[in-house]
């Protein structure tokens, strides 16, 4: 029998059961907490069998993270359950102590950040560095003038808008397909900044593509910026040279004089 059909086995039983009216409290928690983990392993099963048996690529860590989460709220449950029996233990200065019961040995595992390490135990060193992508190139239309390269400013002619041009490189000898890359930009002073995303389809192995996204509206007096990141991809180790920033002034002067200021 597998764990996802003894799992639904008993959420049935634990609805069948009769029980006391001062147990029907800890009885839903019960109920609540079989039901949580035959949902969670449901959900939990078809994306982790392709995780560890196969090389893809495109594995949904959503689908793990969302399998996870539920198996962790049904670890909730058990304890309100054990929290109401204990209570009616003591109450009823009962001898016996009830089982634990712990689906999840952590119960942050089903966070995002968790979620690939978690997978890569599981894979092994073969699904660590399973690709690698970086920013090899980012360009403006309008192109820049000048680039102080103290700063790293570049000095761009005055303008209404902007569009972002991407190149990213393929490091790996396998292509790699719907690459996202997304752009965010603010200005000098900002926190929070408008983001815009793109999807490359396909990327050649050890190939270059580019992308553009369009219909940024700098600002003329303050230092802008474009934050690009690219991916990562699932499994990706080497994740610094996915980002970039490309820092940039408006100016009427052609010459690239402001370039130094």
């Amino acid at each position: 029998m597998d764990m996802v059909q003894e799992c639904q086995n008993l959420e049935d039983h634990a609805k069948n059961m009769i029980v006391p009216d001062n147990l029907e409290e800890a009885h839903s928690y019960l109920v609540m907490t079989m039901k949580l983990r035959h949902q969670g392993m449901e959900l939990y099963k078809p994306p982790i069998f392709e995780a560890v048996s196969s090389n893809s690529q495109k594995i949904d860590e959503s689908e793990i993270t969302k399998a996870l989460k539920y198996l962790a709220l049904s670890d909730l449950a058990h304890q309100s359950f054990m929290d109401e029996v204990n209570k009616l233990i003591k109450d009823e200065n009962i001898g016996e102590k009830p089982l634990k019961s712990v689906f999840l040995e952590d119960d942050t595992i089903y966070e995002k950040k968790n979620v690939l390490e978690f997978l890569n135990r599981l894979k092994g060193e073969n699904f660590k560095g399973a690709g690698d992508l970086s920013v090899l190139d980012v360009a403006t239309n309008p192109l820049r003038i000048s680039i102080n390269t103290k700063t790293d400013v570049r000095v761009l002619p005055i303008t209404d808008e902007i569009d972002v041009r991407v190149e990213v490189k393929n490091n790996t000898d396998k292509p790699q397909k719907d690459v996202p890359v997304e752009v965010e930009f603010l200005s000098e002073g900002e926190k929070k900044g408008i983001k815009k995303q793109g999807k490359i389809v396909e990327i050649a192995a050890n190939g270059t593509a580019k992308i553009t996204i369009k219909g940024f509206q700098p600002v003329k007096d303050k230092l802008n910026i474009f934050k690009i990141k690219v991916g990562p991809l699932f499994g990706e180790q080497n994740t610094a040279d996915n980002y970039y920033e490309y820092k940039f002034i408006l100016s009427d002067d052609v010459s690239g004089n402001n370039a130094n200021t």
